[in-house]
């Protein structure tokens, strides 16, 4: 399960400090949670086969109504079914058009509420 990461150098000055901020939290609450060392858990880059996205959807992990773009439901998936998880490095500019999708002022408390909701998930099972 390939992961990407923005924060490789100095790439990461051109993030908005909220976001970097609060993707720094939300990677280390992750990496705790699935044991595994994530350093970007937000980019939406991520590759793995068909094969394994079955297998993920199987797990009853995936819950769009508290991860909108699926990041960490993918993320959740892949660390059940044991997948290896290895961060790649991308680039990442200043855009040159256009605008965020990301607002942290409502996607951060969902992403809040998804990676509690995994941790709920972990302590039941």
């Amino acid at each position: 399960f390939l992961c990407g990461n923005r924060f490789v150098k100095s790439r990461i000055k051109r993030m908005q400090p909220l976001n970097w901020t609060g993707n720094l939290l939300f990677a280390i609450a992750v990496s705790i949670i699935i044991k595994r060392n994530l350093r970007d858990v937000l980019l939406g880059i991520k590759g793995f086969w068909k094969k394994h996205y079955k297998d993920m959807r199987s797990t009853g992990t995936f819950d769009n109504s508290y991860d909108e773009y699926g990041e960490l439901d993918l993320i959740f998936g892949a660390s059940r079914i044991k997948l290896k998880i290895k961060p790649i490095p991308t680039r990442y500019e200043n855009r040159r058009y256009g605008f965020t999708k990301v607002n942290p002022y409502t996607t951060g408390p969902l992403v809040i509420l998804r990676i509690l909701l995994e941790m709920k998930r972990n302590i039941i099972k």
